[in-house]
């Protein structure tokens, strides 16, 4: 006679774990960063400088990466770099105009960083687009990878883009951090390979890292022994010249990994 007890359900086989980082690998956010650093050079020129905001992107980011060394994070006051640029542009060396900048400056100055921060940071609030094929990509691998978002920058700005694309219910983990670590892709591998192993009842299998930057993403995806691939974005991916930077795999748009993965 048949029993009537139900057999336990078998887990759904996962092939391993897919770590992504999020913006320009999933989102466009170097349209919203041009968008909000173009925004704070016309604060800049409606005071005055005699200055094309496109044409001085360059100028920008170079002061702006300078200031996240400092801080040791992508987000701070963009007072700081608003005020910085004015001295710039006004006569001051880029150094000391940096080091001016971090620890206070002229009331006049003050004033028109305090704009030119508020009308960057308005800017920095809209929705990145999603990446051409993104919604495809991540609804085919999620059938065959633990997916684990890991992520840079302020935590509620993300955590918007996060929920505005309900990847809280794509990914199976999701880490935001102020700047990404070593330890925080070796956490990211650890708890993939948990929920693998808890949740679906796989052991250790293959663990990819894809991201646009070589420094951000590659090469600690290499030094956790993950299987990396670059897909080069629109701002700073780096050239790989040493063999801890090289990806194992190098694609030239997201949905490319359909013919990889």
């Amino acid at each position: 006679m048949p029993s009537n007890k139900a057999s336990p359900l078998r887990p759904f086989h996962k092939e391993g774990v897919a770590i992504f980082d999020l913006d320009d690998t999933l989102v466009d956010r170097e349209a919203t960063f041009v968008k909000a650093q173009t925004a704070l050079l016309e604060v800049l020129r409606s005071q005055g400088l005699n200055i094309e905001p496109r044409a001085e992107l360059d100028r920008l980011r170079a002061v702006d990466t300078k200031l996240i060394e400092y801080h040791g994070k992508l987000m701070y006051d963009y007072r700081e770099l608003a005020a910085a640029l004015w001295l710039i542009y006004n006569g001051m060396t880029e150094d000391e105009a940096i080091r001016t900048s971090i620890k206070s400056w002229p009331p006049d100055v003050a004033k028109i960083a305090s704009v030119a921060r508020e009308r960057h940071d308005n800017a920095l609030e809209e929705i990145p687009q999603l990446i051409d094929g993104a919604e495809r990509v991540l609804d085919y691998l999620k059938r065959n990878y633990v997916l684990v978002l890991l992520t840079e920058g302020d935590k509620r700005h993300q955590m918007r883009v996060i929920r505005h694309y309900n990847f809280q219910f794509t990914f199976d983990e999701i880490v935001v951090r102020d700047s990404k670590t070593i330890e925080d892709f070796k956490l990211a591998k650890e708890n993939g390979l948990r929920i693998l192993r808890e949740k679906y009842g796989g052991g250790p299998q293959n663990v990819f890292v894809i991201g646009d930057r070589i420094s951000r993403d590659i090469e600690p995806g290499n030094a956790i022994n993950a299987k990396t691939i670059l897909i080069p974005g629109p701002y700073n991916s780096g050239k790989p010249e040493l063999s801890h930077q090289r990806p194992m795999l190098t694609i030239s748009k997201l949905t490319d990994l359909l013919n990889v993965l």
